[in-house]
Parts: C-alpha cells; structure tokens; sequence
C-alpha cells in the first residue's frame, strides 16, 4: 500500500531504478512524471506524439537504439490528459522490446473503471502482463470508489520488484495511513457497485460537456476513457490554449488548463477539459457555452 497512486510510482522510480537511469515516458504525460523523474535524478526521455496520441512506431525505435540506458518505461492508461487507452498489443510489444535491458514496465491505470469507447480496460489482466516478471502496476481508490483524499494506493507485480517497491515506500512515508487502509479495505467489497454508480455519473456530464464544447467550435478529442479530454481552441475564435483559458474563466466562469505542459513540443493551440463534475456543474458549463457558440454566429 502507498500513498495513493502517486506513491506507488515515486517508489518504484526510487525502489528500481538508479541516479542517471533513462525513463521512457510518451506524450501527452501528466507533468508529475516527468518532474519527478527529473527531481530523483533520473533522465526522461520523452516520446514525442504523433496526432496526439501515444507515437509507438518512435517509442519502440528508442527503445531498441538505447536498450541499455533504458531502466523504465511508463504507460499511462487511460491518459491524463487524452483520455487514450492503449491498446493491449502495444502493451505486449514494450515488455518483449523492454528484455534486452531487463527495463520494467510501469502501468498506470488509475482511471481503468471509467472507460467509454468500448475498448479493453485494465491492461494488468492482460495475459502478457500477468506473466512479465518485469511488469509493475500503479493503482488507487482515488478514482475507483472517489477517495481523493484519502490516499491509498497501491503497486502490483512480482514479488522481488514489490519487494524494492517497498523498501522505497519506507524511505518516502513509511506507509499509507494505516486506519484508512483498514476502511478501504472494508470498502473494496462494494467497489463494483459503488464504481458502476460514479462511472454513470461521470459518463452523463461527460458527454453534456463534449456536446457543450462541440457545439461552441471547438474540436474535441473524443477520450477513450478517464475524465479529461484535449480540445484544439483556434476552430472556436481563440489564439492559443492561454487565450481560451483566461477567456472562458472571465467571461463564462468556466476553468480550462492550457495543455502545453503536457507536451514538450508546442502544443499551445490545445486545452485540457476535466468532465468529472457533477451534473448541475455539466449543465451550467452546457448554457455558459451555448451562449458563446451564440454570440459566436452573431
């Protein structure tokens, strides 16, 4: 148990990589990552997107030309902040290329009860991951059963890689708070109902928000799962992400991020747009931008 998913990565940066080791992570990456990658002195090596989804074609060609530099590679699924599943052949594809540096895979899953293209879900059932002994999955209840606060995460994988997962998690926090780990686990035997119940209402404002900012010109990327989607802001009237972001703040009290520092490349005509709301919010979002999309055509 860690401190919530964020832990579990932190400890498994610490646990099983050294000073200088290469981490591979593909854009769009959530800032954390990279940052504390960097922080424990490790070196990111960022893919660079294709269209704005994971580029495996340049992944897989950095991976086979620095093999042995390359101590960790993280997958992200669904993505924050696109919303991408990956699919479950690339999955098998980064754990055979990861052998010939005995690299570990980190999966990070914690948005895998929100899923809505119909696509495969948690990519840790998966029968190549279940056997890879240098396999580790990131997980929380802080998406699952909406425990944001609470901290409680986890890592997965074979015992001598849980073993260093451990041993780091001791030096960061010494544990989890160990009477809210006793109330999840209670917890954990209603998680599917109580995760089918979140998941229904996160879909409804999810696609009340999609359609709202459809409608108001700007072009969304469809997520395939998670609570966030990218949408490009210059078909809408604006000039770049900072544009939007301060003007749908002023003007119609709604809070965008600009997504440039999920990128290393440029990527400042793109925001990021969080859905998780409940339905009253989705629905003042939807008339906020109807009345945009309005003044728009006049």
């Amino acid at each position: 148990m860690t401190p919530g998913a964020t832990g579990a990565f932190a400890a498994s940066i610490l646990g099983l990589t050294r000073p200088g080791d290469t981490i591979l992570i593909h854009e769009p990456f959530w800032d954390y990552h990279v940052d504390l990658v960097r922080v424990l002195g490790r070196k990111a090596l960022v893919v660079p997107a294709l269209d704005g989804r994971y580029n495996r074609a340049v992944a897989l060609t950095l991976i086979s030309n620095i093999a042995n530099n390359v101590s960790a590679i993280l997958v992200v699924s669904p993505g924050n902040p696109s919303g991408e599943i990956v699919p479950p052949d690339y999955i098998e594809t980064l754990i055979h290329a990861s052998r010939a540096s005995q690299a570990v895979v980190i999966l990070d899953e914690v948005y895998s009860d929100y899923i809505w293209s119909g696509k495969q879900g948690l990519l840790y059932n998966h029968p190549a991951a279940r056997k890879s002994q240098r396999l580790v999955l990131c997980h929380s209840l802080s998406k699952s059963a909406c425990l944001t606060g609470w901290r409680i995460g986890f890592a997965a994988g074979a015992a001598p890689l849980i073993d260093e997962i451990a041993r780091a998690n001791g030096l960061i926090s010494a544990c989890a708070a160990a009477p809210l780990q006793l109330a999840a686990s209670i917890g954990l035997a209603k998680l599917p109902s109580l995760s089918a119940s979140f998941r229904d209402i996160v879909f409804q404002s999810k696609e009340k928000i999609v359609r709202a900012f459809c409608g108001a010109g700007f072009v969304v990327r469809e997520p395939d799962g998670g609570f966030f989607f990218l949408a490009d802001v210059l078909p809408a009237g604006f000039s770049s992400g900072l544009d939007a972001r301060e003007r749908l703040l002023r003007d119609y009290g709604i809070g965008v991020v600009e997504a440039g520092g999920f990128y290393e490349q440029e990527a400042s005509d793109l925001i990021r747009v969080c859905f998780a709301v409940p339905a009253a919010t989705a629905d003042r979002v939807s008339a906020a931008l109807s009345v945009s999309a309005g003044r728009a055509s006049d």
